[in-house]
């Protein structure tokens, strides 16, 4: 298997499921061409938004009540590889 489609299979499998930090850090561990990576990582940042919201949907189903329990809702995102730049306004606009 090539590289290119070793990378392109790994975020397949993972985009459902982690963010982009995530998946692009598990991709330099198995030593993915950087022009490959900036690729992967620019389509990956495209869905960002719609993938954290699906993530967070499956996991929790309704809006935070508390600040506290917001705030745990972040930290399991942003544990999954979600940048913060798309949980602030995943929450902003109460999901």
């Amino acid at each position: 298997m090539s590289d290119a489609r070793f990378a392109e299979h790994l975020v397949a499998q993972r985009a459902a499921r982690f963010g982009v930090r995530k998946i692009i850090a598990e991709l330099k561990q198995h030593a993915v061409d950087e022009a490959q990576l900036a690729v992967l990582s620019a389509q990956l940042r495209e869905s960002e938004l719609a993938r954290a919201r699906a993530v967070w949907q499956k996991k929790y189903g309704s809006a935070p009540k508390t600040p506290a329990e917001r705030a745990r809702q972040m930290r399991f995102l942003a544990m999954r590889g979600f940048e913060a730049d798309t949980l602030h306004p995943l929450f902003k606009n109460n999901l």
